[in-house]
């Protein structure tokens, strides 16, 4: 009974041990992109904010066109040690 209920604290411990969520751009109805990631292994939001800008970048890059940042918006949780960053912008 032991090795069950500490298997399933494991499992559960490792489940709660990564809150990453992947970054993904969507296009708005104005034109406008958001960029938005929740990550704990960035500890600061800055950090997280200037990894998105450079993404976004190589979007718009990509595209043919040039990156225009609209708003840039990042908080630091440090009571949960995870950070989130959302990133606005438009590709010109």
């Amino acid at each position: 009974m032991k090795k069950i209920l500490c298997m399933v604290t494991l499992i559960i411990l490792s489940g709660c041990a990564s809150l990453i969520e992947k970054a993904s751009i969507e296009e708005q109805e104005d034109g406008t992109f958001t960029l938005a990631e929740v990550n704990e292994t960035e500890w600061s939001g800055s950090d997280l904010s200037m990894k998105l800008i450079k993404e976004a970048e190589s979007f718009c890059h990509e595209r043919g066109q040039t990156f225009k940042r609209i708003e840039l918006k990042h908080k630091n949780v440090g009571r949960f040690n995870y950070t989130n960053a959302q990133l606005i912008f438009k590709c010109n």
